[in-house]
């Protein structure tokens, strides 16, 4: 669900309520604090499982679904939350998000998002039908520390979006435009505080992101 070091004091706590009417369970992590948030604000959201002889799957399985209501992501020392789901024996699972790290076609976790967990395909999906692709290079994003900047390899010029949000989840920095194919830095001026910062680029083909621990201050571009 959300693996992180919540705490379930200072008026939170962790219920269940079972909704016989539409046949679910629920289970909601409700204003948890993260003891290593020195901002202390609150995490609630819900774990939502689903009756299978109610709501059918392909597979008969059941749904599950989370629901965000707020998250802050602060705990930079053990690299954020993690997101997804595993069996009893902890011996096999599905994992949706590592802190920042998530596959290009997810949402960031953050307040105010759902997530759904099923066995059925997608609308105007086609099971047993195999995407091909030609061979080619690939867009990079990669920090750089000792220089203070991000590196950005392109593998064609396109217009982009490079966003910075900070350990709460807010995007403190946005800047649109048109790219170059090939290398380009992010270089860091002398203002922001020091701290751990995530950086995605987002274009129309790609979506890339990574964290980066900041040690001098925020992003200008430079083409």
């Amino acid at each position: 669900m959300y693996w992180d070091d919540l705490e379930p004091g200072a008026g939170g706590g962790v219920y269940t309520y079972y909704d016989a009417a539409r046949h679910r369970f629920i289970v909601e992590w409700s204003r948890l604090r993260n003891r290593r948030d020195t901002l202390h604000t609150s995490e609630t959201f819900q774990l939502i499982l689903y009756d299978p002889a109610f709501y059918p799957t392909a597979t008969g399985d059941g749904e599950i679904v989370f629901q965000y209501l707020q998250v802050q992501h602060v705990d930079s020392a053990h690299y954020f939350g993690t997101v997804g789901i595993g069996n009893r024996d902890q011996t096999d699972g599905l994992e949706y998000a590592y802190g920042p790290i998530l596959p290009p076609t997810s949402v960031w976790v953050d307040s105010g998002v759902a997530i759904k967990f099923t066995t059925d395909p997608p609308d105007g999906y086609s099971v047993g039908k195999r995407e091909t692709r030609s061979a080619g290079p690939v867009p990079v994003i990669r920090p750089l520390p000792a220089r203070g900047a991000v590196l950005l390899i392109l593998p064609l010029d396109e217009r982009g979006v490079i966003e910075v949000f900070d350990r709460a989840g807010r995007r403190v920095w946005v800047y649109r435009g048109r790219f170059r194919m090939g290398p380009q830095l992010l270089h860091f001026p002398r203002s922001w505080p020091v701290g751990v910062y995530w950086i995605r680029y987002r274009s129309a083909r790609y979506l890339l992101q990574t964290p980066y621990l900041y040690l001098r201050n925020p992003l200008q571009y430079r083409p």
